[in-house]
């Protein structure tokens, strides 16, 4: 392990949901970035997302979210709320965002494979 890859290598920690989780997948796996994915549940509507672990060079992390932003942007989708008082819930469906990337960046100061 070269001393520039100790000291120059980050880590991101990505969080999208789960529908996302399979184009970002199949655009890291055309990538030289190293993974990790992992599932999780979380969010305002208990929906389940996916956490990817990505390493990554320092100087490319700008690309790296720019590529996440493509394949796992924000978007406008409907949902039909249930209103208490009406024995069907609600017709009418309302706009919501769905979508979007959370992204934690994480310098790596020292990191051992063992084995």
């Amino acid at each position: 392990m070269s001393e520039k890859a100790q000291t120059n290598q980050r880590m991101l920690l990505v969080i999208v949901t789960s529908p996302d989780s399979e184009n970002v997948e199949n655009a890291l796996g055309k990538t030289a970035y190293p993974f990790a994915k992992l599932p999780s549940v979380g969010g305002l509507l208990r929906e389940r997302n996916v956490t990817f672990l990505i390493g990554c060079p320092e100087e490319e992390t700008d690309q790296l979210r720019k590529l996440l932003q493509d394949v796992a942007g924000r978007r406008i989708g409907y949902v039909a709320p249930v209103i208490d008082n009406l024995p069907m819930g609600s017709l009418i469906p309302t706009e919501v965002q769905i979508g979007g990337v959370t992204i934690f960046d994480m310098e790596i100061e020292h990191y051992e494979e063992i084995g």
